[in-house]
């Protein structure tokens, strides 16, 4: 069973901050980054519980995509999964969620 996706207002900003940034550098870069998204999110889709609660806010749920990590909620009822944000893993998250 394929939960559906469901992108958060926040994680569509995250996403766009994401990618203009990522232009910045090499013209493939963007495009290996939604590459790598697409991917890990299908993966969620057919496993959502298989990644980790997130330490300091055990409500969502965290996958690793290259250097960024994509939070999110499942909603079992539904059978949706909320993308809630996505953040560079070296930012200080536990401090500077919003």
């Amino acid at each position: 069973m394929s939960y559906k996706i469901q992108y958060t207002p926040r994680a569509k900003r995250d996403y766009v901050v994401i990618i203009e940034y990522l232009a910045q550098f090499y013209p493939s870069t963007p495009q290996k980054f939604k590459d790598a998204l697409k991917k890990g999110i299908r993966y969620i889709a057919e496993h959502p519980t298989r990644c980790p609660s997130y330490e300091y806010r055990p409500e969502f749920r965290k996958l690793n995509v290259n250097q960024y990590l994509v939070f999110y909620m499942i909603d079992e009822e539904e059978e949706t999964i909320y993308i809630a944000r996505i953040r560079h893993g070296k930012e200080d998250l536990e401090h500077n969620w919003e």
